[in-house]
């Protein structure tokens, strides 16, 4: 009986849904924008990672160690808006589901990315002054706001893959 229901509710609301747009997103173009998605969400768990570790960074004894670090972290953070900027350009032709998670992605990203690059440069200009509660509490904040971005990137990422498989199997129970 519940699945009578539950498959009745169902058609109800496929009947009801608005129509998608009748052009799909090519397999290549499905499968790139899926890894441009899958990138993006790994490089802002990255990020993040550097930027909860800039506290450490900051206080290496070795002025070359903390350069190599910044630089490896500013060019995370740029890795990142070009991400951004790809994921712009192919936004047309995802599927449903990429398209939304692109449009809640990008200004998520380049907030972290523009988030990160802020961060890695106070803590370049303070790098010869001593690690005050201030400085360290401005990078646990930072830290925390990269945590909660990357999160919401991951989420976005996560929801395209969902969506694009309801889709897929909505397309079969209506075929039937």
């Amino acid at each position: 009986m519940a699945n009578r229901v539950g498959a009745m509710l169902l058609g109800m609301w496929l009947a009801c849904s608005p129509a998608r747009p009748q052009t799909r997103a090519g397999p290549q173009d499905s499968s790139q924008f899926a890894q441009l998605l899958s990138n993006a969400k790994n490089l802002a768990a990255l990020i993040r990672g550097d930027i909860a570790t800039l506290d450490f960074v900051a206080q290496l004894a070795a002025e070359g160690g903390r350069d190599t670090m910044f630089n490896l972290f500013t060019q995370r953070a740029t890795e990142l808006h070009d991400q951004a900027q790809k994921l712009e350009e192919m936004q047309k032709r995802g599927s449903r589901g990429q398209q939304t998670a692109a449009e809640r992605m990008i200004p998520v990203m380049k907030e972290l990315a523009s988030s990160a690059e802020a961060a890695v440069n106070m803590t370049k200009t303070n790098q010869n002054r001593p690690v005050t509660g201030d400085f360290r509490n401005y990078l646990k904040l930072n830290a925390d706001l990269a945590e909660e971005l990357s999160s919401m990137i991951g989420a976005a990422a996560d929801y395209a893959k969902t969506r694009d498989e309801l889709d897929r199997i909505a397309d079969r129970v209506r075929e039937k």
